[in-house]
């Protein structure tokens, strides 16, 4: 039996993103700015990370494209 592959609906994923958000409490704005200048904790490096891998997946990530 070969592993099952989830793909979440887009409307799955932007929940997603939108509960990191919240989790946050920051806009993606303000998100982005604290990562520019250094300013994140672990934490909120990590969920930048998924956030940016939902947005990737969504299509709408702003590197390189």
């Amino acid at each position: 039996m070969s592993p099952r592959v989830l793909q979440p609906s887009r409307a799955e994923l932007e929940a997603r993103r939108a509960r990191l958000l919240a989790r946050l409490a920051m806009s993606r704005d303000e998100l982005d700015r604290a990562a520019d200048s250094g300013a994140l904790t672990g934490e909120q490096y990590w969920l930048l990370e998924d956030i940016r891998s939902i947005e990737f997946l969504l299509g709408t990530d702003d590197d390189g494209g």
